[in-house]
Order: C-alpha cells, then structure tokens, then sequence
C-alpha cells in the first residue's frame, strides 16, 4: 500500500521491515546464549513464574521469511542492509480489495475475512486449524509489470 502510495504523491513514503536482529542493543539472544552457558535455566520472564512449552499452537511458525520470492533485492552501501521493490498494484483494484476486506471483517464471517485477505495477500495461507473456503468477491490479484 505504502509503496503505491508514493507513486500517487509527492510525499516520500517507504516501509521498513526490521527482522530480530540478533545480538543488537536489546537483542535477548546475548542473554539466553549466557542462561544456556551457566547451565540454564533460559528465563524469558522472572524466575518465578513457570513457562511450560507445549509446541507449536496454530499460526506459529519456526522460521520467519525476511523477502518473498518475488521481491527483487538490491544492495545499499551497507553490506547487511536490502531494499526490496514491491509488487506494484492498480490503484484502484487495491483501495475496492481492502473496502472488501474492511467490509467482510464487519461481518465476522472467518470464511470471507480469510478469503478476502488471501484475495489482497496471495501468501496468506489462512489459519491452519481450519479448513476454510476461498469466498473472497475479487480474487484476482492485479499485478503491474515486476
């Protein structure tokens, strides 16, 4: 959205997506890596309070994807920074999909709210814990060029 945004404006818009940086200020992982070193336990909380790991719960994954596939990747003079160019939409197909998918979140039907969203997000597999019909009212999503 941001990115076609800036095609319609004279204001710069752009969009940062920041993975876990691992071991930066504030990076947790520093103080787990000492937790396991010592013999543990890894807290993630106070010591008091029980954490039990019961597995993965729906919509859970182990691995988080930084680029889609259909990104094109380019590099910058910093060696661990990307930009990404995003699929371009038409405009108007894009603004009617999320009325859409505003409208079918007003219903509270999952069916047509996970259809709507797979409509404006391809990728989005949906929940896994339900076997849910596609009943978006557009499902074609329009890309422009690459």
């Amino acid at each position: 959205y941001c990115q076609n945004l800036a095609t319609r404006s004279n204001t710069r818009f752009i969009t940062t997506r920041f993975g876990n940086v691992l071991g930066s200020t504030g990076s947790v992982v520093p103080l787990f890596e000492k937790q396991i070193r010592s013999g543990g336990p890894v807290t993630v909380t106070h010591r008091d309070i029980e954490i039990v790991y019961t597995g993965l719960r729906p919509g859970e994954k182990l691995y988080e994807e930084i680029f889609h596939e259909s990104e094109n990747l380019k590099g910058t003079s910093h060696p661990k920074l990307l930009l990404a160019s995003s699929r371009k939409f038409e405009w108007e197909w894009l603004i009617n999909a999320l009325n859409e998918l505003h409208q079918a979140s007003l219903t509270r039907d999952m069916n047509l709210i996970i259809g709507q969203l797979q409509a404006v997000v391809p990728e989005y597999l949906g929940l896994p814990s339900r076997n849910l019909e596609k009943k978006a009212k557009n499902p074609q999503l329009r890309v422009i060029g690459k």
